[in-house]
């Protein structure tokens, strides 16, 4: 049951993480077929067959849309990190094994969107949260989302938002 348990939930997870045909067309795992393998080389031969199913799986998936995890990983990886003082487009790249410039094009490719871009508007709607919900000073904010001038928070959050952080504040 337990090994059983397992192999579903790895299903699961890769059918609502690529949601594909190729995913979607995966060979339902049967708590029957693994009773039946009574003993070690059968249950390891129908293991080594799921996980060749899982890889081809995966394989045709990001075949269809080789930036789509990329991006996915990216963007995962930057809602952890953003607000990092020391965090890149560098940190990025190497996070999802690609080179910047490389990984620049295929995140703007795949979401029309500059990576910058993401991460600003990031940490904007982070600002109007805390702006909303705390009464934290605009240097506070700006720490806490990454930026490390206060000035230059203010002037991002006036350019995107088009009112001044404490104008927000007070709708």
């Amino acid at each position: 049951d337990f090994v059983f348990d397992i192999l579903n939930w790895v299903r699961i997870e890769l059918a609502r993480q690529h949601r594909t045909a190729a995913v979607a067309a995966m060979e339902t795992i049967s708590r029957e077929r693994l009773r039946a393998c009574a003993h070690g080389p059968a249950l390891a031969a129908y293991l080594a067959h799921l996980l060749r199913t899982v890889g081809a799986a995966v394989s045709s998936s990001l075949a269809e849309d080789p930036g789509y995890y990329i991006v996915r990983e990216a963007k995962e990886y930057t809602r952890r990190r953003y607000s990092e003082p020391d965090f890149s487009l560098q940190d990025v790249a190497l996070h999802v094994g690609l080179s910047k410039n490389h990984f620049s094009q295929v995140f703007h490719k795949v979401t029309g969107q500059k990576f910058w871009d993401y991460v600003t508007q990031l940490r904007i709607e982070k600002a109007k949260e805390l702006l909303k919900q705390s009464n934290c000073s605009n240097y506070e904010i700006c720490r806490a989302i990454g930026y490390e001038s206060e000035f230059y928070f203010s002037k991002v959050f006036k350019r995107v938002t088009g009112m001044a952080a404490q104008q927000y504040r007070k709708l």
